[in-house]
């Protein structure tokens, strides 16, 4: 990862150096010798790091692939939309957190409706309805940046923030039980591990590219009459790549499960109905 990040990193600043190229070309095959090093280990004692036998399932499989897309774009609005309004518009840290609230509450009040009352009816179509949620406030978001440009107010970005911050609360809640449903129990641990781990790589890849994305069409020397006007730009086209990952996410949840399993606080899955009631142990007094 290392390999793979730092150049991307750092690439544009250093002018992007044959080294980088090649670091980013050995990743690939750093990469294939640990998957070929977790399979000795499978083979030797059984206890690899990475328990590969996971990815032969289908919906778990495609899970990951989800959070690392996912990931990917939200490493890159997330440090994008900070640039934009506190460098770009020149706001204050504050301003531009009190900015993100309605974004915030937004996704708060959908999580807990996508898990307790929707993805239990429809499975995980409500999923992919957040990613159409999220692309529509991202289409709104690049719309109203150009048409009014650094002038905007906070308060005329709500509404594409509140459509974006429905979306991403009916992808984020459900996720991670539709990428374990199918998971054999005794794999639980390392299938949740591989999750967080996939997350935060696609986040960091996320904001590896964002040098390449945002600061790949602005110039290196600005007037600051200019900047304004050209973080606006830059905004807006990251703002495509978004789009764009956000609709290789909806293709690839496909692949995840019709009805994702739930699963309860402490780990309990919830009981199929067709299995019957399940069996409460007698307490002790």
């Amino acid at each position: 990862l290392l390999m793979l990040i730092y150049p991307l990193t750092r690439g544009r600043e250093l002018g992007w150096p044959v080294w980088g190229h090649v670091m980013m070309g050995s990743s690939v095959l750093v990469f294939g010798a640990l998957v070929a090093y977790e399979k000795y280990k499978t083979r030797r004692d059984g206890s690899p790091l990475v328990e590969l036998s996971l990815f032969k399932v289908k919906s778990f499989a495609a899970g990951i692939a989800v959070q690392i897309v996912f990931g990917v774009a939200l490493g890159v609005f997330f440090l994008v939309w900070t640039m934009y309004m506190q460098v770009g518009l020149g706001w204050t840290a504050l301003h531009a957190g009190l900015t993100g609230v309605p974004f915030s509450i937004a996704v708060s009040v959908a999580a807990g409706i996508s898990v307790q009352k929707l993805v239990p009816k429809f499975g995980r179509k409500v999923l992919q309805t957040g990613a159409l949620a999220m692309i529509a406030g991202l289409l709104l978001y690049i719309w109203e940046a150009g048409r009014y440009g650094a002038g905007i107010a906070s308060w005329q970005m709500a509404l594409p923030l509140v459509v974006m911050g429905v979306g991403m609360g009916l992808i984020v809640a459900p996720l991670t039980d539709a990428v374990l449903s199918d998971v054999p129990r005794e794999h639980a641990g390392s299938a949740s591990g591989l999750i967080n781990t996939m997350q935060q790589m696609g986040t960091a890849l996320g904001l590896g590219l964002v040098s390449v994305v945002f600061f790949g069409t602005i110039g290196d020397h600005l007037a600051p009459t200019e900047v304004g006007q050209a973080f606006t730009d830059a905004f807006r086209n990251s703002l495509w790549y978004v789009v764009g990952v956000l609709a290789v996410i909806f293709l690839l949840m496909f692949a995840l499960p019709s009805r994702p399993a739930q699963h309860v606080e402490g780990g309990a899955q919830d009981a199929d109905p067709e299995a019957g009631p399940v069996k409460k142990e007698p307490e002790l007094v």
